[in-house]
């Protein structure tokens, strides 16, 4: 996907149709639902591609991906049901996995600290990714 084709993509995601499955807000009330259930690798991998939205630093083809793949984070239809104890998130983090593969050279310390400020929410002051920040 160039350039062009990715913001033409960006426009379409910004239409009423689209906003029905992602938008930001749907993004965070499902994080805030689910964060505890889905667990601190889901919650830090779409914290840290959320945040890469909204940095310039990111082109718009990969932001293109990074919301494809937080709207199926946030969708209800899953390859595993997210109800399933322990396997519920577990394609939900395959596909965050997948886009951080394809994105990693462009994740950047801002994203991680945004993402790790967020989580101290759900997971207490004490929240500890250093070994989640290897893989990234």
């Amino acid at each position: 996907m160039d350039d062009n084709s990715a913001k033409q993509y960006l426009e379409i995601m910004d239409e009423e149709k689209t906003k029905k499955i992602y938008s930001k807000e749907k993004f965070w009330r499902k994080l805030a639902g689910h964060a505890k259930k889905a667990g601190l690798n889901v919650v830090y991998f779409a914290l840290v591609l959320f945040f890469m939205t909204k940095s310039p630093n990111v082109p718009t083809k990969d932001k293109a991906m990074i919301i494809a793949g937080l709207a199926y984070l946030i969708t209800p239809i899953d390859v595993v049901p997210d109800f399933i104890p322990v396997a519920g998130y577990s394609d939900d983090l395959a596909v965050l996995i997948f886009i951080i593969g394809k994105v990693a050279y462009l994740i950047d310390d801002d994203s991680k600290n945004k993402a790790k400020e967020a989580l101290k929410k759900w997971f207490g002051e004490d929240v500890d990714v250093s070994k989640l920040d290897v893989i990234l």
